[in-house]
């Protein structure tokens, strides 16, 4: 039997604030303490995940910014199925397709309804690399719209489905014109992410997720920097993995988390996500989801009906602050005050809430309640936290993860990594005895010009 605290664990929490309320302090505060593994991702730069790993002082902690092509990690973001029954191995691969598909149907904002043809071909597109008895690289995917070329010929060889090689030898007896026509809006869909040097960085193997996160790891994803299709698709992508391993684990333990900030802007929550948040208690994984306005594609109620907490910060809008005011009066005790008045006051309230005050409705009712600011973790000195923080990327970088994950330009796992270029790669801290410290590098830097090397004529000294 698991420890009594792993259920209490698992709930669903829905966080709704305008921008400055105090959403972030929150969900760090509520990562910093979750009892198992946490998956943390971040559609912006310096907000959630920065905050995050500041104060975060656990040694089993792995950073991916998405725009860091040399400290990427290899998901395998597009992984066929396993499955040693090759009619449940059809199934299963079906079944991703069609999610990867919902997924990638969100960049523009997309119905799938409403491109019942785009549609059909992406997940015809899938399904045929999925389904190759030679696995191939994500990054000839795209060749599957590009008729007359060796990759073409090499995915429908190695494809032992009958009626999928039938659908794409169509292709080959179009003309440029029709081709367009027919596939033209699918490929331009699919060019968009799966040419994109950021997501074939990720969908190489070498990075075991489901072990990590069994061994109750921390995983910061940031997307900052990164175009929003892109973004997008990885940061989906993951909440799919994540997913697929709690739902196949032999035990629900440790309990895991997904944290989705600003995931309406973001689009990181849409069909799929709602539907596991529904699903998923019972395997040990709930969801955290934020965002200003609850402006989920299929509307806010399965989010609030799966949310077993929401979190209301303030809420600038009308309309909208009275709507949640109406819930948060569902969970007061009963008083004098009629119904129509309390629901006035409530909107008041919730439209000038100073940062981070909130109010909180969970099983045991409504009430407000405030969070406090995260204390500063070093001293305010000039350049010290982005010292810190070096360090503590420098460490991160130097775990065997990122040395195992596929690189980008075909090398498989194992390969080892090139010597980081990127201008967001934090340098290697100095070996020099003099600097070996944050605090001592940030003396020696406020040291007058011309002062010698053992002076006492600088700031810090």
């Amino acid at each position: 039997m698991e420890p009594f605290w792993v259920a209490a664990a698992v709930y669903n929490v829905l966080v709704i604030g305008e921008p400055g309320s105090g959403k972030s302090v929150a969900a760090a505060r509520d990562a910093l303490s979750f009892p198992g593994a946490v998956v943390i991702l971040d559609p912006h730069k310096d907000s959630l995940a920065q905050l995050f790993l500041l104060h975060c002082d656990s040694e089993n902690v792995l950073f991916d910014r998405l725009a860091d092509l040399e400290n990427a990690l290899g998901y395998d973001l597009l992984r066929p199925s396993a499955h040693p029954d090759p009619l449940r191995r059809a199934q299963q691969d079906q079944r991703r397709a069609e999610i990867f598909v919902e997924i990638l149907m969100r960049r523009r904002g997309g119905d799938i309804a409403s491109s019942p043809l785009t549609e059909e071909w992406v997940t015809a597109l899938l399904v045929l690399f999925l389904s190759q008895t030679n696995p191939k690289p994500l990054s000839i995917l795209p060749y599957g719209f590009v008729p007359d070329t060796d990759e073409f010929r090499a995915l429908l060889r190695d494809c032992p489905l009958p009626e999928v090689r039938a659908k794409f030898r169509q292709l080959e007896k179009l003309s440029p014109r029709g081709l367009r026509a027919e596939v033209g809006s699918a490929a331009r869909l699919v060019n968009g992410v799966f040419r994109s040097p950021a997501f074939l960085a990720r969908s190489h193997g070498g990075f075991d997720l489901g072990a990590f996160l069994q061994g109750g790891g921390k995983l910061v994803v940031e997307g900052g920097g990164e175009s929003e299709d892109v973004k997008r698709t990885i940061l989906c992508g993951i909440n799919l993995l994540v997913t697929d391993h709690c739902e196949s684990r032999p035990k629900p333990y440790p309990p895991v988390r997904i944290y989705l900030d600003e995931c309406t802007n973001a689009r990181t929550a849409g069909r799929f996500e709602e539907q596991k948040a529904g699903e998923t208690r019972k395997y040990a994984l709930s969801w955290y989801f934020m965002c200003q306005h609850p402006n989920f594609p299929n509307g806010p109620d399965g989010y609030f009906q799966n949310c077993q907490r929401k979190e209301i910060y303030r809420c600038g809008h009308y309309e909208l602050a009275r709507k949640l005011a109406a819930m948060i009066a569902a969970g007061l005790p009963p008083t004098d005050e009629t119904r129509a008045s309390r629901i006035d006051a409530l909107t008041t309230d919730l439209m000038n809430l100073k940062p981070g005050w909130r109010w909180v409705t969970d099983r045991s009712g409504s009430r407000k309640e405030y969070v406090p600011l995260l204390a500063d973790p070093y001293p305010p000195w000039p350049g010290l936290v982005e010292a810190k923080m070096g360090e503590k990327l420098c460490r991160i970088y130097a775990r065997a993860e990122y040395r195992t994950a596929g690189r980008l330009g075909g090398g498989g796992p194992g390969t080892p990594p090139s010597s980081p270029s990127s201008p967001d790669t934090p340098p290697p801290p100095s070996s020099s005895p003099g600097a070996s410290s944050p605090a001592e590098r940030w003396k020696s830097r406020r040291r007058k010009p011309g002062s010698g090397s053992h002076g006492s004529g600088g700031a810090g000294g």
